[in-house]
């Protein structure tokens, strides 16, 4: 394992365990067994060390998901299914690109904002061709609460993550809620209403 890859994963753990704000750059290196002035001949510093966590999760996230599908019920499938398993196979890069997005600068907010516009869109886009009925602005929202739900993975406790159907498990209860925008209730009305 390279320097710059021992020095990637040291600062997901303290990040992850700590939060951005609340390490150091020498405590990273010292997890990748190094000395923090060493860091600055891999990376700029520790906001160039968050926007590549950034950029390695969102690759990560396109690359699972794939080129898109004509059927938008598939093309659901596909979304939930791809991010569900980054957020399990990856939970802490996953927490930390959930969490940290505030402590990016905004030269490197606003170019990985551009980047995820893209990935959120489509989320978006799929939603629309299934629940024509609903208004932008919901769907909007329905695709963040289900990419939030399952970015939240990382913070449970180890109990609640230790299923061996959870990613499963997580891909149903998104898709089901997703889905659920179509049944032709208005917001906020329950099948009882």
């Amino acid at each position: 394992m390279g320097r710059d890859e021992k020095i990637l994963q040291a600062a997901v753990q303290l990040f992850y365990e700590r939060g951005f704000d609340a390490v150091g750059v020498d405590e990273i290196g010292g997890l990748a067994g190094i000395t923090g002035p060493a860091i600055y001949r891999h990376f700029r510093g520790k906001q160039d060390i968050l926007a590549t966590l950034f950029d390695r999760a969102l690759d990560t996230l396109l690359t699972r998901v794939g080129g898109a599908v004509d059927d938008p019920l598939e093309e659901l499938r596909q979304l939930v299914t791809a991010h569900t398993a980054f957020v399990v196979e990856n939970e802490r890069l996953a927490a930390v690109y959930h969490r940290e997005e505030r402590a990016l600068d905004d030269s490197h907010r606003r170019r990985w904002a551009r980047r995820e516009q893209a990935y959120v869109e489509r989320w978006i886009a799929c939603l629309a061709a299934l629940c024509p009925q609903r208004d932008r602005d919901e769907l909007a929202g329905a695709a963040w609460a289900a990419m939030s739900l399952l970015g939240s993975v990382g913070f449970w406790p180890p109990e609640a993550r230790s299923s061996e159907n959870l990613s499963e498990m997580l891909s149903t209860l998104a898709l089901g809620g997703l889905l659920a925008l179509g049944s032709g209730l208005p917001v906020g009305a329950g099948p009882g209403d």
